[in-house]
């Protein structure tokens, strides 16, 4: 984790300390405990890419539901940059890191970690891009009375760009409408899976999806979570 947060420095300033609210929201969320296991071993089973499964459970957060339309245009905007850009990159790292290291030429090692960085460096292009093509921000309350404040995300590791998300956490929420979100991200979730041809799914793949969700929506129970996957 620490390695990642070292990476997100690394970045030019314009990405690292951008005020984008899903990036802020993917950092917070991939800091969260198990979140980042959970995302690899998705990617890695089913060939999905990490930054659509968050930005589904983004949409999910501000109360949006994708249309049919709108899922197939992010997927394909999406598709076509890690495609293009992304998995290129991870090929290369992911070659070198499987070599010994005594058979590469000097400098291969340094060469992987400077690719790691331009990985890092396109998916968090790739993060700006879904935002620009759906710009999505949490509703505002429709009034503050009786209302239960969520208790904002303990920060993370992966968090040192500032307070937009813990702001936007913190605006009141009544538990019927955090309830609503999290079933909303869970939809959009499976429609992402469904869009990539990824049918039934086992209990290790609705716990994962489950790790993801309850970093984006803390408050709802472990059990209840991968029940929204099921």
């Amino acid at each position: 984790m620490e390695s990642v947060l070292a990476m997100i420095d690394a970045l030019p300033d314009n990405l690292a300390q951008s005020d984008n609210p899903f990036w802020q929201f993917s950092l917070s969320v991939y800091g969260s405990e198990g979140v980042a296991p959970a995302c690899l071993a998705l990617q890695d089973k089913h060939g999905l890419d990490v930054n659509m499964l968050l930005f589904a459970c983004w949409a999910g957060f501000c109360g949006h539901r994708f249309s049919e339309d709108e899922l197939v245009r992010v997927c394909r905007e999406a598709k076509a940059w890690k495609e293009a850009v992304v998995q290129p990159l991870r090929s290369v790292r992911r070659w070198i890191k499987a070599q010994d290291p005594e058979a590469l030429p000097k400098g291969a090692m340094a060469l992987r970690d400077d690719i790691k960085l331009q990985e890092l460096h396109a998916e968090a292009l790739q993060q700006h891009y879904l935002h620009a093509l759906m710009p999505l921000m949490p509703p505002e309350p429709e009034c503050e009375e009786s209302v239960e404040v969520a208790t904002p995300i303990k920060a993370s590791p992966l968090q040192p760009l500032g307070d937009l998300f813990s702001r936007l956490w913190e605006r009141p929420k009544t538990l019927e409408a955090k309830k609503s979100s999290a079933a909303f991200a869970s939809a959009n979730m499976l429609d992402y899976l469904r869009a990539e041809g990824v049918v039934g799914l086992d209990t290790t793949d609705a716990a994962d999806l489950a790790a993801i969700l309850r970093g984006g929506f803390p408050e709802v129970p472990p059990l209840e979570a991968v029940w929204l996957f099921e």
